[in-house]
């Protein structure tokens, strides 16, 4: 493709020698000159035709350069013709116009012009498209005056008409006129394609090509034909615009701007092309020319002011419209000179400000901006105002009318050097709304949406930052606060969650940092404290926790677990946190609500009990888990009453497992409820089997001990009642044992308890008398039995105050932990008359059951 532009050019440069040679006279260049012409379009067709071939070239764009392709093709058989019309007709051609020779240029002219017709241009307003007819139409114009008074005028004379020549006269003013509306056209609208640098010289070869033929006919009358020297150039810009990569980016639209204002300027060059020819008719030709070319004078100038009247119509509405943008803005737009004084505001700052522009009109721009903000705002003021062009962005806080500040955003722009602005213009937006939603957001992402204190984000963030000197870490662990979450409810665990995190930020100084990490844990990060001064904090916030909270209309105790942990230089925040959770796990393993420092080791510890809740959770799955069964005999007889189902694990190895090594771990681990679902299906089933093998040496209840974990399953009750239905047991022989904290409160637990009664189960109190408002609990809770702890046998006064409070809530009273007959005989004596322990029976397998229901113990 390359290739065929050097060669366009080196014809192209062939074509302009020769046409110079036949200015001069020389008798065979106009010969060759169409020659040249038609060898020139033969290379412009290759090229343009490879162009309409490649792939990357759009689908629109490929069929205009095939269509020019043949074109090109037709030029070239027309210049041929006329190269042959010229080698015919010899030096008879001179001294007239020859017919074929006009038509031939002519159809030429037409055939190049066609498919450039076809070419998409920019997209116009009505305005504008008016403004470009104005604009050609006096192109138009002048091209028939400078054709009349170059050609026809000659024409007309009697002694020069003949036939042809009025013909061939026809087809140059055709030529013409086709040549400069299509150049004037692509003119006016090329610059908006990719090949605008292309259209543009093609523009102006028409115009050219169009006046040309008159100019050289009065240079030298009908030998020189600017064809030969327009179409070798107008084929050397096509091979040129064809070749790979001659497409430009678009426009921007400041360039597009550029453009139509160089568009107003084609009317003034018209006027100056008609009076030019105006001058020339006044000094040298008679009356008859005067009255023409002024006829073509006052009908271009008619033009020339039509166009102007359009163009400052659309300057017109484009200021009205600038102005009703500008009043109408949500911004509000001020002018202001170096200095800040303002000299024009927009109509929006009453809504944003609560002032009219008149009052602030004439007044200093930064004199109500808040004082923290003004010195900076006026600095970056100072320097802008000294750099032409220069833009900056820039915040403060603006006092509004009504006295409150308001977040403003301002866009400033030094436009002094602009004639029509003379000012810095700032673009003013009140973002107050939205710096108070990121201010929000921004603490909602780093605080705890129920106590509002830090999260564990930002609560890590200050520990990496504290840790560039000595830190010490305390996390807080709330001991039971499931148990109130499940027996109280989500909302009561909420209020206390609450209560805890006032009473932590209540202890805490204004340097150190309280944080909730989530559900009932809490941090402190203390930087700077020695030991001593850490503990301090800690008894301090031991005792603001021991004072109860009032929750549910109920004075809650308030107990915590802390672990504590001292870091510095070099530690990393995250290890950090891991070892005060040991340390913490390892406080509460005591149970006694007091603090522990981290210690090497403790990690260990915590990986043994990570393995021993697999080990559990594996025991669960192989089935090592069976139940034991410890008879309530009867007072004084010791017959048979029921039976109490207690869980016990064999290991494959290590044999039978204490309860007291998996009940607790258990109970952390969440696995209490799987375990406790085995345990009530397996004790149903038993109990059943025995009133159908066995019914006369059958126990007459069985009672289970649930977890306030289960009770607070949503679907526990239901459990309940499949286990019931499986195994085919009366709901009135099972006994569901729950202790004194489990039972406190309603939530989760109350609604499953209501719905165990419902189904016919009854209810035991387990431990009585060890746990807090048991008076209440009496009063409120539904149990059938309260069971008296092992710890009161040996006390009459408490055994017997228990007793009565069961007589007098119409439940029955079970003592535990019975050791010897004198305590048999003693509880007795009481008016006990349900009694289990050691001294009627250790925990026995199923089948030793039957063997005690025919003995009396």
């Amino acid at each position: 493709m390359r290739k065929l532009s050097v060669v366009a050019f080196l014809v192209a440069l062939a074509g302009a020698g020769l046409f110079v040679a036949a200015l001069l006279g020389v008798p065979w260049a106009p010969l060759a000159g169409w020659g040249s012409a038609a060898a020139s379009a033969l290379v412009a067709a290759l090229a343009c035709a490879g162009a309409a071939g490649r792939a990357e070239v759009e689908p629109v764009r490929r069929r205009v350069w095939r269509r020019i392709a043949v074109a090109l093709c037709l030029v070239a058989i027309l210049a041929t013709a006329l190269l042959i019309e010229r080698i015919s007709h010899g030096a008879d051609a001179e001294g007239d116009i020859g017919f074929v020779h006009a038509v031939a240029q002519a159809l030429i002219m037409l055939v190049f012009v066609a498919p450039l017709h076809r070419l998409p241009g920019s997209e116009r307003r009505a305005a504008d498209r008016l403004a470009m007819l104005l604009d050609v139409s006096a192109l138009s114009v002048v091209t028939g005056a400078y054709v009349w008074f170059l050609i026809i005028r000659d024409l007309l004379q009697a002694d020069r008409i003949t036939a042809g020549g009025v013909v061939a006269a026809g087809a140059i003013i055709v030529s013409a006129m086709i040549g400069v509306i299509q150049g004037a056209r692509i003119l006016l609208t090329g610059y908006a394609s990719p090949y605008r640098s292309l259209l543009l010289c093609l523009g102006g070869v028409l115009v050219v090509g169009g006046l040309a033929p008159g100019v050289l006919l009065t240079l030298s009358p009908y030998d020189v034909d600017a064809g030969q020297i327009l179409i070798p150039v107008a084929c050397l810009v096509l091979a040129v615009g064809a070749r790979p990569g001659g497409a430009a980016p678009p426009l921007t639209a400041d360039g597009i701007a550029r453009w139509r204002q160089r568009d107003k300027l084609l009317p003034l060059v018209a006027v100056a092309f008609t009076d030019a020819l105006l001058l020339g008719t006044l000094v040298s030709s008679p009356v008859g020319d005067r009255l023409v070319v002024g006829v073509i004078t006052v009908v271009l100038t008619a033009l020339a002011v039509a166009r102007q009247l359009t163009s400052a119509r659309q300057l017109s509405l484009q200021g009205q419209r600038f102005r009703q943008l500008v009043q109408n803005s949500y911004d509000v737009v001020t002018i202001s000179d170096t200095s800040g004084t303002i000299t024009y505001m927009s109509g929006g700052s009453q809504r944003m400000f609560g002032r009219r522009p008149a009052q602030r009109t004439g007044a200093n721009m930064f004199e109500l901006l808040h004082p923290e903000d003004r010195e900076r705002a006026v600095a970056l003021f100072t320097a802008l105002a000294a750099e032409p062009g220069r833009t900056e962005l820039w915040r403060a806080r603006f006092r509004h009318a009504d006295g409150r500040w308001r977040r403003i955003e301002v866009l400033t722009t030094n436009l002094l050097h602009e004639p029509s602005v003379r000012g810095i213009v700032s673009n003013t937006r009140d973002v107050t709304e939205t710096h108070d939603l990121a201010e929000r957001l921004s603490h909602d992402a780093t605080h705890d949406a129920l106590t509002g204190l830090a999260n564990r984000a930002l609560f890590r963030d200050r520990l990496t930052a504290a840790l560039a000197g000595p830190v010490s870490l305390v996390l807080i662990d709330l001991d039971d606060f499931k148990i109130v979450n499940d027996t109280l409810g989500h909302a009561a665990g909420d209020e206390l969650l609450i209560a805890v995190a006032t009473r932590l930020s209540a202890v805490a100084c204004p340097q150190d940092t309280v944080a909730r990490l989530g559900g009932d844990e809490f941090a402190l990060l203390l930087p700077g404290r020695e030991t001593a001064e850490v503990e301090t904090v800690l008894r301090r916030l031991i005792s603001a926790l021991r004072a109860p909270v009032r929750v549910e209309s109920r004075e809650q105790g308030v107990r915590a677990s802390f672990g504590i942990v001292e870091g510095g230089p070099g530690d990393e925040a995250g290890d950090l946190m891991r070892r005060a959770d040991i340390a913490m796990y390892e406080a509460k393993a005591r149970g006694d609500g007091s603090w522990q420092y981290y210690l090497p080791g403790m990690q260990a510890r915590g990986v043994e009990q990570e393995a021993a809740t697999a080990d559990l959770a594996a025991a669960l799955d192989a089935g090592e888990f069976f139940l034991l069964y410890q008879p309530v005999v009867t007072l004084p007889g010791g017959a048979l009453a029921g039976v109490e189902a207690l869980v016990r694990r064999r290991h494959p190895v290590r044999g039978p497992v204490p309860p007291g090594e998996f009940i607790g771990l258990a109970e952390q681990s969440g696995l209490i409820v799987e375990l406790g679902r085995f345990v009530l299906r397996e004790a149903c089933a038993q109990m059943a089997a025995w009133h159908r093998d066995r019914p006369a040496d059958a126990p007459a209840s069985i009672s289970v001990n649930v977890s306030a974990r289960q009770l607070q399953e949503p679907g526990f009750a239901a459990e309940v009642a499949a286990a019931l239905g499986d195994s085919g047991l009366q709901p009135d022989r099972l006994i569901v044992e729950i202790t004194e904290s489990t039972a406190v409160g309603g939530g989760a637990t109350a609604e499953s308890l209501h719905r165990l009664r419902r189904l016919g189960v009854r209810l035991s109190l387990d431990d009585f008398g060890t746990g807090a408002s048991t008076l209440t609990l009496l009063a409120n809770c539904p149990v059938d039995q309260i069971k008296l702890d092992r710890s009161f046998v040996d006390c009459d006064v408490i055994a017997s105050a228990v007793l009565e409070l069961a007589r007098g809530f119409g439940v029955e009273a079970v003592a535990e932990g019975v050791e010897t007959a004198e305590q048999a005989a003693r509880l007795a004596a009481l008016g006990y008359g349900r009694a289990q322990g050691f001294h009627f029976a250790h925990p026995l397998p199923a089948a030793g059951i039957v063997a005690v229901a025919h003995q009396a113990v």
